[in-house]
């Protein structure tokens, strides 16, 4: 999150005030955590570069979307990862923002770790319940988006 905010997640990036000016986007979705365990972040480092991108998309008119992440099947990591997503669930609340809990939904499937790849990354079939999540919470930003420009 905080590359993202700084304009270093990847070469030739721009911060994320620039990249979002010149977007068109009307909606942005946040997720992140996973990266932030991987690479020894706090879960306060964690907090305010999430912070720091919501209140941007925020002043610039865009409506930001978080999620949690989903969780981890090695234990230790997932310990970890609960406190990035305690973060991303007080950041949605602090700043009135949509909130799609992956994290609580996946964790309360059966047997959810056999949908995951790797130690990080969900089979498709997990990504595609994690998309109907996202999209019950989107859908009705869209609808409303749409409703008021006609």
């Amino acid at each position: 999150a905080y590359q993202l905010r700084d304009g270093t997640d990847r070469a030739h990036s721009l911060p994320w005030a620039q990249r979002l000016a010149a977007s068109d986007a009307q909606i942005v979705t946040i997720n992140y955590g996973i990266n932030e365990v991987m690479h020894n972040q706090t879960p306060e480092q964690f907090y305010e570069a999430e912070t720091a991108l919501v209140k941007t998309a925020l002043a610039l008119g865009k409506q930001p979307v978080l999620q949690t992440s989903n969780p981890m099947p090695d234990g230790r990591l997932n310990a970890r990862l609960a406190a990035m997503v305690a973060m991303t669930r007080r950041v949605a609340a602090e700043q009135h923002v949509p909130l799609v809990d992956q994290y609580a939904y996946i964790a309360g499937l059966p047997d959810w770790q056999t949908m995951m790849s790797d130690g990080a990354h969900p089979k498709p079939e997990l990504y595609r319940l994690k998309a109907g999540q996202d999209f019950r919470v989107v859908d009705p930003l869209v609808r409303r988006l749409l409703a008021a420009s006609s």
